[in-house]
């Protein structure tokens, strides 16, 4: 009974001692184009797979009369960023 509650109380002492992770789409500040035009975040695709040739195809289109900065960001499993926006790397 003593060993239950002790692991009890370590398991909540535990999780009490736990941070959400801040990394990935909704943690990051959307860029700056290099033309420097704010972004504005309008989608985020979780589970984006390139892997053993099955990838996952993102296409966009405007319909709008004038045109328009298209970005998009690539983060890796860690939650990292992979592209630079504002270097012209994922924009058109």
């Amino acid at each position: 009974m003593i060993a239950t509650l002790t692991r009890i109380w370590l398991v909540l002492l535990l999780l009490g001692l736990c941070r959400p992770a801040a990394a990935g789409p909704t943690d990051t500040p959307l860029p700056t184009f290099s033309d420097s035009r704010a972004a504005v975040n309008v989608y985020i695709a979780a589970g984006v797979i390139k892997n053993n040739n099955l990838e996952t195809d993102v296409v966009c289109t405007n319909v709008d009369t004038v045109a328009v900065d298209i970005g998009l960001e690539v983060f890796d499993e860690t939650g990292a960023l992979r592209n630079s926006i504002a270097a012209g790397s994922g924009a058109s």
